[in-house]
């Protein structure tokens, strides 16, 4: 597999593929390490005090939110063979979403959930690539009311996101694919820091 990627480009047609491999690598290099370690000693008193993390996001960003509630509730129970992290994905609800989004606006479908159902000590986890979407930033100002901790994976500029967060995993990249595929990568290597922490704290 290494030979193959070393030689993409004497394919025809693969300038877009090996370009978007060395973005990947380039941006993989300039992660803030601290901000990934405080989100997941976060997420790990959140798991270990039986609070829930609320996870949100738009698009691809919203896909990658769902897999990973998906991974903090059933993956780590099944690595663990232990309870869960509570993780509610904000916008899988969709009788809820468009009820809002029908009567309020598309823009309050986060910060209404919250206002029903999070308490202080959780956590509200976004998934941004501008990181100014509406409905982004009123899940953010209601989940910092409501006593939340605040933290995010942000593209771009950081948006006006940047500013509301506790935790903030900021990845300066203007293409949306590759932004969105850090925050999958990111927050998969978290849920396999989760399960190691985990093991040794039990044994």
């Amino acid at each position: 597999m290494p030979n193959e990627i070393k030689h993409l480009d004497t394919f025809s047609g693969s300038k877009n593929i090996l370009g978007y491999i060395n973005g990947m690598k380039s941006l993989l290099t300039k992660i803030d390490i601290e901000s990934v370690v405080s989100l997941r000693d976060a997420l790990f008193e959140c798991w270990q005090g039986n609070k829930t993390v609320y996870l949100a996001g738009n698009g691809g960003s919203e896909s990658n939110a769902t897999h990973l509630a998906n991974d903090f509730i059933y993956g780590l129970e099944k690595s663990t063979f232990s309870k869960g992290l509570k993780a509610v994905s904000l916008s899988t609800n969709s009788s809820v979403c468009s009820a809002i989004s029908n009567d309020e606006g598309y823009e309050h479908i986060y910060s209404k959930q919250l206002n029903a159902l999070a308490n202080e000590g959780d956590i509200l986890l976004v998934f941004s690539g501008s990181g100014s979407s509406k409905n982004i930033i009123n899940g953010l100002k209601t989940a910092k009311s409501l006593g939340l901790k605040t933290a995010g994976f942000l593209g771009f500029d950081g948006g006006k996101a940047k500013k509301l967060l506790d935790i903030c995993i900021h990845t300066e990249t203007y293409n949306m694919q590759l932004s969105e595929d850090i925050q999958i990568i990111l927050g998969h290597a978290i849920s396999l820091d989760l399960i190691d922490i985990f093991k040794k704290d039990k044994s």
